[in-house]
């Protein structure tokens, strides 16, 4: 009925109501017109009494048309609503059931009638027992206690229907009556299997992914939009020192980039995401590991984008190149001490060349100055001026000769006699000459450790050591300077700041030499120890006096270190290797004699002239026999004519036939026994020849004659009949 009915109805009735009720009064009490009938002879009151009287019906039968509509409208949503739930109930692809308290199903909707293969009514009233088989409905049982006892649940399970294994998303929650008793279960059940099909495939082609990730040699990380890792690999892991699982969602920047460079790597990423910077393809930057320490990744990027064209993310594979930056370094830095050693080694070749010539030289110089000094002391007073300038002569020859040593201890050539030595013994012997060395103006400290140890070195050398450098530090101090020597057995600590310290695998004793001067700059200690090298003004220094020092330290198997900032003054250490053996004594020098007389036969073979010369003038003066010959052919010639020759004086390096091949010509076949070498070139260009200086009788040029002549007469009154020569193939192994 429509609700504009129900209300003229209602109005209809009310109005009838009305009409009898004024009808019966007028018929029974009053008599008058129609208008009389309502109004006239009517007291307030009751007229009051007929109007409540007229609205009362009308009233009552708009409330009673209020309320049929509501329900019917009601009635009508309520029909609407339970057909719509039918419908989804019947319609539904999920599986809806409802089960009561002893687990039966009470309802279930077609599809899941059609789950079993069974019609909805043979399904009803069944329990899981019938449906799945005890052993599954026992797990079914257990969950649905736990419903019932008014926890709301949500399981996957797989069941076996039809010999197909299927994956069901179950929920289940409680099902209440009006009064809030739980009288059943409602669930609903997801056929999932089609997607955890795909899940798993999708799965398996991650793994596999993930697996040519692992085994690839370098890193591989993904990132998302916001910078967190979404991928990363067992190398990545591995180096990172973290599993996948604690690194997969972090933040890279916050937690893999060093804090110095987080901002600006935070900052180019969202560039990159934004759209406003290209990809670098391939850069270089630290990451930090769990342990803390850096490691140098070079980088090669690729930026993800999503279906789209949106960037998503980047994928970024990383080779760990810590180890090659190292390696890197470590050949710049040989390399750069390789060509340092070419230098030097070529610098030692010419030393070496120049040696032989400077020695002849020499030597020449001297023998001439004592043969002219000799005659002159018999016919002149000592005071005369012509003695006088030939002691200047001889002091200047010496100089020359001691020049001579220095280019040869910087190049290492130098022959050299070592013997084991208490550094503090010859430090301590040196302090007096020190002292008038550096003045009385700058205060020389000596700090000489009593433990020192001893150490095996040619004693010249050692004092020319010590020599330069405190020279070298006089030289960078003002007036009220210090200079501080110090001599104690090397600590681990010391061993830092040595360039090469992987070559100092013993025990040292430390001989430092500190200033408080001007110091050096970075440039300058890098041409420290290079020959000829000086910052002294011209004509004040030869600069040889360090690189003397780096040549003698390191043909003893040392290592020299400097340390020094411009302004803040230099410490000088100088790294030489303990020996257990006890200290040699100490010799005192022999006083000069005058060189004895001889009748003996002595064959010289010299390629100079002038020493040649020289050497048959200074012999025959002593009353020697001499044969000169100017090389090796000559002199066997000699020996075939002269037989016996009682000493053969030689020089090592000559055109054709070198020294030692003529020695073991004339000793095996012509009867000569002894022999002595004499030679200006340097050690090894002797020691290539066949010959070792500490092995056979040997006398290094520049030498005085008052010394060639001594040497001449102790070999020849030498009780060996024979020298014991080394062989010349196992000398040049050697």
């Amino acid at each position: 009925m429509r609700p504009i009915c129900v209300v003229a109805l209602s109005a209809l009735f009310g109005l009838a109501f009305w009409v009898v009720d004024a009808t019966l009064d007028y018929l029974l009490v009053r008599q008058g017109t129609w208008w009389g009938l309502l109004i006239a002879d009517i007291p307030p009151r009751e007229m009051y009494v007929r109007l409540i009287e007229l609205a009362f019906p009308l009233a009552l039968g708009m409330a009673i048309a209020l309320i049929l509509i509501t329900r019917r409208r009601a009635a009508g949503a309520l029909l609407e609503s339970e057909e719509r739930l039918r419908t989804v109930f019947e319609t539904a692809e999920d599986c809806i059931f409802i089960k009561d308290r002893d687990l039966h199903y009470a309802q279930v909707n077609p599809a899941t009638a059609r789950l079993f293969g069974l019609t909805v009514d043979e399904v009803l009233s069944r329990s899981d027992a019938e449906l799945f088989g005890a052993e599954a409905a026992e797990e079914i049982h257990r969950s649905d206690r736990r419903v019932l006892d008014g926890e709301a649940l949500v399981v996957e399970r797989t069941r076996v229907l039809g010999g197909v294994a299927r994956t069901f998303h179950i929920s289940k929650v409680p099902l209440r009556s009006s009064s809030g008793k739980i009288v059943g279960l409602y669930g609903i059940a997801r056929d999932i299997t089609r997607r955890k099909l795909a899940e798993d495939a999708l799965q398996h082609e991650r793994d596999r992914a993930q697996q040519y990730l692992d085994v690839a040699g370098v890193m591989f990380v993904a990132l998302d939009a916001q910078g967190r890792v979404t991928l990363v690999n067992q190398l990545a892991c591995k180096i990172l020192g973290k599993t996948d699982a604690e690194i997969v969602g972090l933040n890279w920047s916050d937690n893999f980039v060093p804090q110095c460079e987080r901002q600006h790597t935070r900052a180019v990423y969202e560039q990159l995401m934004a759209g406003k910077l290209e990809p670098v393809e391939y850069f270089e930057n630290p990451i930090q590991t769990a342990t803390g320490e850096p490691r140098l990744i070079s980088w090669h990027n690729t930026v993800l984008r999503d279906e789209a064209g949106r960037i998503c993310g980047t994928l970024s594979s990383g080779e760990d190149i810590t180890e090659r930056r190292r390696a890197e370094e470590e050949r710049s830095n040989l390399e750069g001490q390789l060509r340092q050693a070419q230098k030097m080694e070529a610098i030692g070749r010419l030393a070496g060349g120049v040696a032989h010539d400077f020695n002849n030289v020499l030597t020449a110089i001297l023998g001439h100055a004592e043969l002219v000094l000799v005659a002159l002391k018999q016919r002149l007073p000592a005071d005369d001026p012509l003695i006088a300038a030939l002691r200047q002569i001889d002091r200047a020859t010496q100089r020359g000769a001691a020049l001579t040593r220095q280019l040869l201890a910087f190049s290492r050539r130098q022959i050299t006699r070592p013997e084991v030595l208490d550094p503090n013994r010859a430090v301590a012997n040196m302090q007096i000459m020190l002292q008038r060395l550096v003045g009385e103006d700058i205060r020389l400290e000596f700090e000489l450790a009593a433990d020192c140890g001893h150490i095996r070195i040619d004693a010249g050398q050692l004092e020319q050591v010590v020599m330069n450098l405190v020279l070298n530090a006089r030289d960078a101090v003002s007036p009220g300077g210090q200079i501080h020597v110090e001599t104690r057995r090397a600590a681990s600590d010391d061993y830092r700041n040595v360039a090469h310290v992987e070559a100092l695998a013993e025990a040292h004793v430390l001989l430092s030499v500190r200033d408080n001067g001007c110091g050096m700059d970075a440039a300058t200690l890098e041409r420290i120890f290079e020959p000829f090298f000086t910052t002294k003004l011209e004509g004040e220094g030869t600069g040889l006096g360090l690189a003397t020092v780096y040549g003698i330290v390191e043909q003893a198997g040392g290592a020299v270190n400097v340390r020094s900032e411009a302004g803040q003054g230099s410490t000088f250490e100088v790294f030489l290797p303990l020996v257990s053996e006890p200290a040699s004594a100490p010799q005192e020098p022999p006083e000069r004699e005058s060189p004895p007389w001889g009748t003996e036969t002595v064959l010289v073979c010299e390629d100079d002239d002038l020493l040649r010369r020289l050497a048959v003038q200074m012999l025959e003066c002593r009353g020697y026999t001499v044969l000169a010959a100017a090389n090796g052919d000559e002199a066997l010639a000699l020996s075939k004519d002269n037989a016996p020759i009682d000493l053969l004086i030689t020089d090592v390096v000559m055109p054709g036939m070198n020294g030692r091949q003529l020695a073991d010509a004339l000793t095996a076949n012509h009867g000569v026994t002894k022999v002595m070498f004499v030679s200006g070139y340097t050690a090894d260009v002797i020691i290539d020849h066949g010959v070792e200086a500490q092995a056979v009788e040997f006398l290094e040029k520049p030498f005085s004659w008052n010394e060639f002549l001594l040497r001449v007469r102790q070999i020849l009154d030498s009780d060996k009949d024979r020298q014991d020569l080394p062989n010349l193939e196992q000398t040049e192994q050697c």
